[in-house]
């Protein structure tokens, strides 16, 4: 069998440097109401183990990873389909109230529920007349 070679490829090692290193910014849409706000991010393939959100000092950070099986009696001579890590960092406002950050995920879609503190919500006062 003929070697397959990527036009413009590197060295091997530097071609596994570039593999492991794909980093992707997942798409995110965000959106407020009068409670909260609310973060869906794109992470196709990323599966529940596999995906980590955090906070700390009001930056919330999304993380995910996929790995591409290949069964174990194949070895790839050349791929274009390679494992991603997903990673977004964001920065949250002070009128977030990160102890109360809840996520879930379905179907590569992470969506992440931010509430108001109470102090930043909008409320009505009432008018008092004399």
């Amino acid at each position: 069998m003929a070697d397959i070679a990527n036009i413009g490829a590197r060295s091997p090692a530097e071609r596994r440097e570039a593999a492991t290193a794909r980093k992707v910014l997942p798409a995110v849409d965000i959106w407020e109401d009068e409670e909260g706000v609310t973060l869906v991010a794109d992470m196709p393939g990323v599966r529940n183990g596999d995906l980590s959100v955090e906070v700390a000092d009001h930056t919330l950070m999304l993380a995910g990873h996929i790995d591409i099986d290949l069964p174990d009696s194949l070895a790839a001579r050349f791929a274009e389909l390679r494992g991603s890590n997903y990673e977004r960092q964001l920065v949250l406002g002070e009128g977030i109230d990160t102890e109360k950050i809840e996520a879930k995920a379905r179907d590569g879609v992470v969506t992440v529920r931010l509430p108001k503190t109470s102090a930043t919500r909008r409320r009505r006062i009432d008018v008092r007349t004399h």
